[in-house]
């Protein structure tokens, strides 16, 4: 069923907004979080895809509580249950979000910057760990692709003319994911389309 597709991406959608409040609120003065709020309440992309049955929402759901536990992680620095809480999420957020590696990437390399600037090296080590789970997870996760890959193509290969002319390997098939990714990070972020020629889909650079 159609709807049936929709409603996750619906879902991810309205839990993204509160999240997205909840991170304005640390970030931002008062007045100014009604307005954040607004902006992406009101975001064209933001409306269309949490409405449509595809997993940009998840995208924007996977950024928002990266964020939200980076903030709270930066507060409480020796806090052992949120760095686990943040590891979990993110060893998780790679498999439900492709464009999550790149903000997972930011968030750790900003955090552990930021440790080793104050010299806070059991703040570091957290962070280190957290990392470490979500790139082991990172790990698992382009195996299992990969696998998924070559099981696909093997299984075509015995289909005359399936891969005729299409002269893909594994290595566009990866280049592909990632452009797609940085497609959807840039809806995420509302990075201007710089660059973009034609009628390419959103995952399309």
């Amino acid at each position: 069923d159609e709807y049936a597709l929709r409603l996750f991406p619906f879902l991810a959608g309205l839990t993204a907004l509160v999240l997205i409040a909840l991170v304005a609120r640390r970030v931002l003065a008062p007045r100014a979080v009604p307005i954040a709020v607004g902006v992406v309440s009101l975001s064209d992309a933001m409306i269309y895809y949490t409405t449509a049955d595809k997993q940009y929402a998840v995208d924007v759901l996977a950024t928002v509580l990266v964020l939200l536990l980076a903030v709270v992680l930066s507060d409480r620095e020796r806090d052992v249950r949120t760095t686990c809480i943040f590891a979990v999420v993110g060893a998780v957020a790679i498999w439900l979000s492709h464009s999550s590696v790149f903000v997972l990437a930011g968030v750790s390399a900003a955090l552990a910057a930021g440790a080793l600037v104050r010299r806070r090296w059991r703040a570091f080590a957290h962070v280190a760990v957290a990392t470490a789970a979500w790139l082991t997870s990172f790990a698992a996760f382009a195996l299992v692709s990969l696998g998924n890959v070559e099981t696909v193509r093997r299984s075509l290969s015995d289909t005359p003319g399936a891969l005729r002319g299409s002269g893909s390997s594994s290595l566009d098939v990866v280049l592909s994911g990632v452009r797609t990714s940085l497609g959807a990070f840039r809806y995420v972020t509302g990075i201007p389309h710089v660059g973009e020629r034609g009628d390419y889909d959103a995952g399309q650079i």
